[in-house]
């Protein structure tokens, strides 16, 4: 795909409180975050690989998403940390190292 085409857009409402949206490309910020995934959170394609952030955050979907599985590694979902018990997502850590 050329580097221009989109890869998502990012709307926010910020302080003026009207829709405003960013388009994010997939040669800059999909480079970025297989950059990152690679080099600071060190994922290999063996790893399984768990961000808690939202998926709806940047992070969320930049390191649920695009960076493990552009790297070939998996990659769990899990949003709800406190449901149904507050200590689930730490069996989840457990049950995925």
């Amino acid at each position: 795909m050329p580097a221009e085409a989109p890869l998502f857009l990012m709307y926010t409402s910020g302080t003026t409180g009207k829709p405003k949206g960013a388009q994010h490309s997939i040669g800059g910020y999909l480079a970025y975050v297989i950059w990152t995934s690679k080099y600071v959170q060190d994922i290999h394609p063996e790893d399984v690989y768990w961000c808690m952030a939202d998926i709806g955050w940047i992070t969320g979907h930049s390191y649920i998403v695009y960076g493990p599985l552009a790297l070939a590694a998996s990659s769990v979902v899990y949003e709800a940390c406190d449901a149904p018990d507050p200590g689930r997502p730490w069996r989840i850590a457990r049950s995925s190292a």
